[in-house]
C-alpha cells in the first residue's frame, strides 16, 4: 500500500438563508495571483460600465 498523506484544509464559506432555503457558497482564492481583491473589483466594475455604454 502506498504511503499517502492528506491534509484537511478549512475552506471559507458564506451561508445565507433566502426564502427558507439555505445556500452555502465556498470561497476559493488563487494564492499565485498578482491581482489584489481591490484590483479585481475595480476591473470588474470598469468592464461592467463599458458593457453598459455599448448596450445603451
Amino acid at each position: 500500500m502506498d504511503d499517502i498523506s492528506t491534509t484537511i484544509q478549512e475552506v471559507p464559506y458564506i451561508k445565507r438563508t433566502i426564502d427558507g432555503r439555505t445556500y452555502t457558497v465556498k470561497i476559493h482564492f488563487n494564492t499565485e495571483t498578482k491581482e489584489t481583491a481591490k484590483d479585481k473589483v475595480k476591473r470588474l466594475l470598469t468592464r461592467e460600465l463599458q458593457s453598459q455604454r455599448h448596450t445603451g
